[in-house]
């Protein structure tokens, strides 16, 4: 086997950029994106995408087409990463702005703020706190109780 057809198994057809701008555009339709999330099996989605492609006059397969959103994602997720980074320059990939507007929002690309809660814990580390005795129906101590002035220490 010459080296010829030894590469072309390893990869398919070059996207051109036309391409590629219409499987983003067809990709990130708001019921596509839906439809992605909702479902366990995405074949008819894909099935759906590839008819939309078509259509435009794209003749691609689905696992084209699901391997191109792929190597997009992950050239889009790592320019993203590299951004938090501090000391890095800003970093984009092609196509960066079109993913940003699919995928930008998302909260597994942007999750929602959250209180960290290791904040809560490493302040108590040293604290102590009372040991309060419990009461009866009545709000009196019960008689067999004794009160206790014992401090507990909290460690995580």
């Amino acid at each position: 086997m010459d080296a010829e057809q030894n590469s072309s198994k390893k990869r398919g057809l070059t996207w051109s950029d036309q391409e590629t701008k219409a499987l983003l555009s067809t990709w990130g339709e708001g019921k596509i994106q839906s439809e992605l999330d909702n479902s366990t099996r995405n074949t008819h989605v894909f099935s759906s995408i590839i008819r939309t492609m078509g259509g435009l006059g794209y003749l691609r397969t689905a696992p084209e087409c699901r391997q191109r959103i792929k190597t997009l994602k992950r050239n889009y997720f790592n320019a993203k990463n590299s951004n938090k980074l501090s000391g890095n320059g800003r970093t984009t990939c092609r196509y960066y702005d079109e993913l940003e507007d699919i995928l930008g929002g998302r909260p597994a690309v942007t999750p929602p703020k959250v209180k960290d809660s290791s904040e809560n814990h490493s302040s108590r580390k040293n604290s102590s706190v009372e040991c309060s005795e419990p009461e009866d129906e009545d709000g009196d101590m019960d008689i067999f109780q004794q009160p206790s002035t014992a401090v507990l220490l909290h460690v995580p």
